[in-house]
């Protein structure tokens, strides 16, 4: 009875290593896929001159938009993703990989309206988490 009460918390044990190891993994893979789209020269230069700060047009604006949007559902899915199997620490940091990228008014004009999204499609703990990020990087300067 003992051994296999042993046995049991050992394959336990194993089980929620490999579920944390599969949700970082996946948590990789959403970022990677952002990162990917940033490979692209026209892309890259939008979202360069958007944390410059310098005005986009409306078009050029609604690309960073996507990609912006892009990002935080990687971030969204990394919080739910390492929630679930108890990594909290790469749960919270999800919100910060956002907020470094919001260095600019430019950028902070369009996370409004990903926020906006956010919120609309349940994710407003995120949205919030990241606007507390901002207020207390604000608090900061």
């Amino acid at each position: 009875m003992l051994v296999t009460l042993i046995y049991l918390a050992l394959q336990v044990r194993q089980a929620n290593i490999l579920a944390k190891a599969d949700s970082l993994q996946k948590s990789f893979a959403n970022y990677s896929s952002w990162r990917q789209m940033l490979t692209d020269d026209e892309i890259n230069s939008l979202w360069l001159q958007s944390l410059e700060g310098e005005t986009l047009s409306p078009q050029e604006e609604q690309r960073v938009y996507v990609v912006l949007s892009e990002l935080a559902m990687a971030a969204v899915a990394a919080t739910a993703n390492n929630q679930a199997t108890g990594n909290q620490k790469v749960a919270e940091t999800s919100a910060l990989v956002v907020v470094r990228e919001l260095r600019s008014q430019t950028m902070r004009k369009v996370w409004a309206r990903v926020a906006d999204d956010l919120v609309t499609f349940g994710f407003a703990d995120f949205a919030s988490a990241v606007a507390d990020l901002l207020g207390s990087e604000g608090a900061r300067s």
